[in-house]
């Protein structure tokens, strides 16, 4: 069991009761099982309803509600990790494993003082958590912390963590072997168990946090994106909002994503009256065109310089990050932004400038320290730095650029500018693996 970690620091009422449900006797049987986890208590100033949940193929799961919990509870400010940075780290790898830990929020107690505060009711009698309920306010923030705590020896080296996913990559299997036992050997000492029904070992890809990574590079797990295709149409704000809430994951396996998205984007303003037009639905079927068809990113090579490709339109911007390693340029991620208020009474040389200006800021993470060629089809941006006149706006742009990066602009008429042709990914070609190599064998003894 690991240490008192968890404090659930609530400005709760003096009381907070509430009748239980009334259940099944089967989802009675099942819904407390008197083990380390809970145990009965007396307390009468917290007590919330249990329910339990249940799916096709699962355990069933218990759900409790604690009224105004949520609100109460005190936020720790711990972010979690980055999706592209923590992709990122994967370049040059050719081995995966994903680890997927079991019931590991309940290998970190509560602090003594706040286990009152997690009492349940049931038919009988209330219970209390020992350990970390999954739905507190602060449980992700602490579980990650305490990821990122127990395996930073091994994080950016081989292992990057989301939550409960522990991805492992090498470069070869022999170093993948040695990497898996450095964290089999870390979690077996801090009391953290591996699912083996829901983890991957010494794959060419694997899935992570909905993508397809490999060797090749990272793409979107089919998977999570075959049912958009049947995708309904949105017929209120609410599902719009899912829908786009969905595409926008992706964005940066999408080419001109914010052009494409501008007319759906603009029936979420609260003063406009949600009316399905044609123009919405040809932009929902190239939204899911674009998903389903998704082009293989590479993974950015730090000792790699980079290509930019801008393009601008009325409405929006877009860049597309590129490299060549060893197999001519290949895109490492979309960019795209839809333009609002003044923006949109820039003249074409401000927006194509807006257009590199914001990918430098976005990619700024890559890109500084490395020279970066950037290609424009805009012929007058080559004199951007030279130009005799300049308004207050292209200073402060030019001051940004020559402050923090190495860069030239290079102009590339339209018709050879990747950025304007951003709408033709090519499609992917997937790669089964199946079983383990005898390699692996020797990490699931125990001595």
């Amino acid at each position: 069991m690991r240490p008192w970690r968890n404090r659930f620091e609530a400005d709760l009422p003096s009381t907070i009761s509430a009748k239980p449900h009334r259940s099944s006797q089967h989802e009675e049987r099942d819904r407390v099982s008197p083990h380390q986890r809970t145990h009965p208590t007396i307390h009468f100033t917290v007590r919330c309803p249990s329910t339990l949940h249940t799916e096709t193929g699962r355990k069933p799961a218990h759900v409790h509600r604690l009224p105004g919990s949520q609100q109460a509870d005190h936020q720790e400010q711990i972010p979690n990790p980055r999706i592209d940075d923590l992709l990122g780290q994967l370049q040059g790898a050719t081995v995966f494993s994903k680890l997927d830990l079991r019931s590991g929020y309940w290998r970190i107690r509560m602090v003594d003082d706040s286990v009152h505060k997690t009492a349940f009711r049931t038919r009988y009698r209330s219970y209390e958590y020992l350990v970390m309920p999954f739905a507190l306010t602060n449980a992700l923030a602490t579980f990650q912390a305490e990821m990122n705590h127990i395996l930073r020896p091994l994080l950016d080296e081989c292992v990057v963590v989301y939550l409960d996913d522990i991805l492992v990559y090498s470069r070869d299997m022999q170093q993948h072997v040695e990497h898996l036992r450095r964290v089999f050997e870390i979690l077996r000492r801090e009391r953290f168990y591996v699912k083996l029904s829901k983890s991957d070992f010494a794959l060419e890809k694997d899935q992570f946090l909905g993508h397809i990574v490999s060797a090749q590079g990272v793409h979107v797990d089919p998977k999570k994106v075959e049912g958009v295709s049947t995708w309904k149409t949105p017929e209120n704000v609410k599902e719009l909002q899912q829908f786009l809430g969905f595409a926008n994951y992706y964005n940066r396996f999408v080419p001109q994503y914010a052009k494409i998205s501008a007319s759906l984007t603009n029936l979420l303003n609260k003063n406009t009256p949600y009316k399905w037009e044609p123009q919405h639905q040809e932009a929902v079927e190239q939204l899911k065109q674009a998903l389903t068809s998704a082009p293989v990113l590479i993974l950015p090579d730090p000792k790699c310089d980079y290509v930019i490709k801008d393009d601008a339109s009325d409405q929006a911007v877009g860049a597309v990050l590129m490299q060549d390693q060893g197999n001519g340029l290949q895109p490492i991620a979309y960019l795209s932004k839809k333009l609002h208020g003044a923006e949109l009474n820039y003249p074409i040389h401000d927006k194509e400038a807006l257009a590199i200006i914001i990918a430098f800021k976005k990619w700024r993470c890559y890109l500084q320290g490395r020279q970066t060629t950037v290609y424009t089809n805009h012929c007058s941006l080559k004199y951007l730095k030279t130009q005799p006149s300049l308004s207050r706006r292209q200073v402060r742009w030019i001051d940004f650029l020559e402050t923090h990066f190495h860069y030239d602009i290079v102009y590339k008429h339209g018709h050879k500018n990747k950025a304007n042709a951003l709408s033709r990914p090519a499609h992917i070609a997937a790669i089964q693996i199946e079983g383990m190599n005898p390699l692996l064998k020797g990490l699931f003894t125990h001595e």
